[in-house]
């Protein structure tokens, strides 16, 4: 047995507000049940456990997805409990859950209930909440009727808000707001205010837009589109958007919705998928099949992690640690650029969440670089990492910045696990913590340590099975920066510890060694240059040019056998056709070496 407990006061604060009930719905995960279901409504009483019996209703054909149960007009109420007879367990059927974050605060465990049965009375037990448990989840259940105003009181409710169109610099946004009337009563004006505010630093400050929808009739919904749109600054920034109602509203709760975007357009190296798997599962080969399919992108970068301490060999505390960061509850899970998860594995249903979630991430912009990398081995059981990251072209908020951390990890390739090879790489070491690093500096035109750059070193303990220097070409450090709120991953990179690696100490660490290009701002020709240093073991030099849009503009190639490797770019495009002045990306990769990237102007 499990239990929701509906409080439709807590919606509207301060007002009496009771709700008439018609449906249930409840979320079925797995495609096959061959048992039905039965969910009973019963009353709120103070005791804290459901109270008298009201009605019930059986789900007699369950199906994949959400379900919904009828119950008709069994009558109003302030506060109401959902039972639901489901026989399950945490390896077989279950509801499924999602875990709290700032758009759903209330998910925090307290509305969802489970039974324990008394041992030594078959018909006694007590319901506990999810969160007395410390499993901080709600069970998806919902009701569907109508919200019962008290007398005089009006209520208009922003169901939806975008900003469609094309976001990067220059591009045009249509701002669209569904609205919908609680009331029999009509609206006959009803206007929007759009506030768009960006980081202190952009130029192009904030902008206040005012929408006209006008007459809303009584419990109807109207989606109204501005026919003019907003065109975005050139700036590359965030950006942080709320829609209010402000025609004359009781209840105030529902009247807005926040909207934020980016215009990054930095090119992001990799999508990263983190597995949270053992190595008895039955459904390891094809969980792997499926994201090394034809159809997943190239840039896929797979992190599998064994968090279970009975994976004697596979298991490292790392992989708990990220276990442990999602609030995950059981195994298996899977983990898209860190804000798509995946729980369990259902057979057909997998790959259509697996690439729902690729493309909700794919050419998503990043706003960070790393200009500089280097690994010195300082003794037979240390590496020092010397990194520099940089921000010097996009405004972000601070507090966007101070939310984010870098997290850092060990990772291997080349494994195998019962004669079969794995996939992608597998978790060694958190070599920068449970909790990783705080970021400083990162903001735009706030200078931290000779200008915008931050310097960190990493002391890593390698943890393989052997001798670090024999299996130094499987080791990998995964570098990748998450934002603490949300997510998600702005910026991910991956290099070879035995590519990256120079001398014994971290004496022995060179200068730092970057591609030049000249002359910046050019009108003409812009020349690109590397280091003998970095070309000595490359047979030729690979040179991306991106727009702002983050869109491939050109591709140079060019042998690096001469004594400084240069490249020329002329300013045209794949076709010969001169591009428009502006920002511009490029990327330079000499053979097997990491991708440098730097900016240009083009002015003419």
């Amino acid at each position: 047995k499990w239990a929701v407990l509906f409080d439709f006061t807590a919606y509207f604060p301060g007002d009496s507000c009771q709700f008439q009930v018609e449906d249930v719905v409840i979320y079925n995960p797995l495609e096959d049940l061959s048992n039905s279901f039965t969910v009973e409504l019963r009353d709120y009483d103070d005791s804290g456990q459901p109270g008298t019996f009201i009605s019930e209703s059986t789900a007699s054909s369950t199906t994949y997805g959400w379900q919904t149960i009828n119950f008709g007009n069994v009558g109003t109420f302030e506060k109401i409990w959902v039972v639901f007879l489901y026989e399950t367990a945490l390896n077989s059927r279950y509801i499924a859950t999602s875990s709290p974050d700032n758009n759903y605060p209330r998910c925090d465990g307290t509305h969802s209930f489970w039974w324990e049965q008394d041992p030594d009375n078959p018909l006694a037990g007590y319901y506990y909440s999810m969160a007395s448990t410390s499993f901080p989840a709600e069970f998806l259940v919902g009701l569907t009727g109508l919200f019962i105003l008290p007398a005089g009181h009006t209520d208009l409710s922003m169901t939806d808000f975008v900003m469609a169109g094309e976001t990067w610099p220059g591009g045009e946004l249509y701002p669209r707001v569904t609205i919908r009337n609680n009331n029999w009563d009509d609206y006959p004006n009803t206007e929007i205010v759009i506030e768009i505010n960006s980081p202190g630093t952009n130029p192009a400050g904030d902008t206040t837009l005012l929408l006209d929808v006008g007459h809303i009739d009584g419990f109807s919904e109207v989606t109204y589109s501005s026919p003019m749109p907003w065109t975005l600054p050139e700036p590359i920034s965030q950006y942080e958007v709320t829609a209010t109602i402000i025609s004359p509203d009781s209840i105030e709760s529902n009247n807005s919705r926040d909207y934020d975007f980016d215009t990054f357009t930095t090119p992001r190296s990799h999508i990263l998928i983190e597995n949270m798997l053992r190595t008895d599962m039955s459904s390891l080969d094809t969980i792997w099949q499926e994201q090394t399919s034809e159809e997943m992108p190239d840039d896929v970068l797979i992190i599998n992690c064994f968090p279970d301490i009975s994976d004697s060999t596979w298991y490292f505390p790392g992989s708990l640690y990220r276990f442990n960061y999602y609030a995950l509850s059981g195994l298996p899970g899977t983990v898209v650029d860190g804000e798509y998860i995946i729980p369990g594995f259902i057979a057909g249903a997998y790959q259509d969440s697996l690439s729902s979630a690729i493309l909700s991430t794919d050419n998503r912009g990043g706003f960070l670089e790393i200009s500089y990398l280097q690994i010195a081995k300082a003794d037979d059981d240390f590496v020092d990492v010397y990194f520099t990251l940089e921000n010097d072209f996009t405004h972000v908020f601070p507090n966007y910045v101070s939310s984010c951390k870098l997290h850092a990890a060990i990772v291997e390739n080349g494994l195998t696990l019962a004669g079969d090879s794995i996939p992608g790489y597998t978790m060694l070491s958190m070599v920068s913590g449970a909790d990783g690093l705080p970021l400083q500096g990162l903001t735009f035109g706030v200078p931290v340590m000779d200008g915008d750059f931050y310097y960190d070193t990493l002391i890593i303990n390698p943890i393989h099975a052997g001798d670090y220097d024999a299996n130094l070409n499987n080791l990998h450090l995964a570098m990748w920066i998450q934002n603490e709120d949300t997510h998600e991953i702005p910026w991910i990179e991956i290099y070879s510890l035995e590519d990256n690696q120079v001398g014994n100490t971290a004496d022995d660490i060179p200068p730092v060694t970057q591609m030049s290009i000249y002359p910046n701002p050019f009108r003409q020709n812009l020349t690109i240059e590397l280091p003998a240093s970095e070309t000595r073991n490359a047979d030729d030099i690979i040179c991306n040019i991106y727009n702002i849009r983050g869109q491939l503009v050109k591709r140079l190639e060019q042998s690096a056998t001469e004594a400084i490797p240069r490249i020329i770019w002329n300013g045209a495009n794949e076709k010969g056709k001169p591009v428009s002045d502006g920002v511009y990306f490029v990327r330079v990769k000499a053979g097997a070496t990491n991708w440098q990237t730097t900016k240009c102007m083009l002015i003419k």
